[in-house]
């Protein structure tokens, strides 16, 4: 009788054990996923946040060079140089937000020489 008595609370004791562990092992593996599902959030954000500012890098690069592109096909040089052309350059980098003081060569100020040898095939 003493032994059925020893089997059964060994059993109890092994069951709850068991019990514990699945219970333990559950909540571990929940943990983990809800961290991967946050870290996961969070690396999506910050691809977002890191993605906005090249966006409108680009933008402000490309019509920059519109601009350019419109002075260098000018008929003359320096006729494209007047402060209605200066006014567009720095319109872009100035309407966005983005400095245009801070980027000297990115939009010229003042009198622009004329390149030498771009005319002439050299």
């Amino acid at each position: 009788m003493e032994i059925q008595v020893w089997a059964s609370l060994l059993g109890v004791v092994l069951g709850g054990l068991l019990s514990y562990l699945a219970q333990f092992t559950t909540v571990r593996v929940a943990a983990r996923n809800e961290e991967k599902r946050q870290a996961a959030q969070r690396a999506e954000a910050r691809r977002s946040e890191q993605l906005e500012p090249l966006r409108e890098f680009i933008t402000i690069t490309q019509e920059s060079i519109r601009i350019a592109e419109e002075r260098d096909q000018a008929p003359d040089w320096d006729a494209a140089g007047t402060p209605e052309w200066f006014a567009a350059a720095r319109a872009p980098s100035t309407a966005s937000g983005w400095p245009s003081d801070d980027r000297p060569g990115l939009v010229p100020s003042g009198d622009v020489p004329a390149r030498p040898g771009l005319r002439d095939g050299g």
